[in-house]
């Protein structure tokens, strides 16, 4: 497999490195572009470089940092990055499903028929999703949530631990799902919802 380098140098990242080693990938070094004293040294056991251009033309990357994915993705990739397919070798993902370039899979995640996961999305442990679902770029799919068939996760949503999307339902761009959630309509973009049944939350 391609030589692999993790965005971020957080806790996070090294649940990722281990998912990655776990996927046979070679994982090269951690990249941390916020935090210049860590550049130089080893953290969670890998290197740590500077963001800048990719090394050779086989480099390939995946994000471990939180925040705005999309952002992340969007600032690697002006500097010619290009996205690695990250998939645990604990997860099922069905034959008929797509998964884009920067996803990870990770750990008893499940991906139904004809579902379809987009770029740098992230399915953390244990994540559920139906048949003939779109997840679409920059989502966040945090352990044990359960996005049911038909649904569409918009670009940059946040579905929260333990969370229930019922069939057929839409979450909009940005939208937030709260951990342990029951979503039984649609989520309009930007909206945060909680409780069961989730309603829109107010800070």
């Amino acid at each position: 497999m391609a030589a692999l380098y993790i965005a971020g140098t957080g806790a996070f990242a090294a649940e990722i490195k281990e998912y990655a080693r776990e996927a046979g990938h070679d994982v090269v070094a951690l990249i941390e572009w916020l935090d210049p004293a860590r550049v130089g040294s080893r953290i969670h056991d890998v290197p740590v470089i500077a963001l800048g251009p990719p090394p050779d033309e086989g480099a390939r990357f995946v994000i471990a940092s939180g925040g705005d994915l999309d952002e992340v993705a969007g600032e690697f990739g002006a500097l010619g990055w290009r996205g690695a397919e990250l998939m645990h070798p604990g997860a099922h993902v069905a034959a008929s499903a797509t998964v884009a370039t920067g996803a990870v899979i990770g750990p008893g995640v499940v991906v139904g028929a004809e579902t379809a996961v987009g770029g740098h999305s992230r399915l953390a442990r244990g994540a559920l999703v139906g048949h003939h679902t779109r997840i679409g770029s920059a989502v966040s799919v945090n352990p044990g949530a359960n996005i049911a068939g038909n649904c569409v996760i918009g670009d940059g949503a946040f579905v929260g631990m333990g969370a229930v999307v019922t069939p057929g339902v839409n979450v909009g761009e940005r939208g937030i799902v709260a951990a342990g959630a029951l979503v039984l309509r649609d989520v309009a973009p930007g909206e945060r919802v909680q409780g069961v049944p989730a309603a829109p939350y107010e800070s």
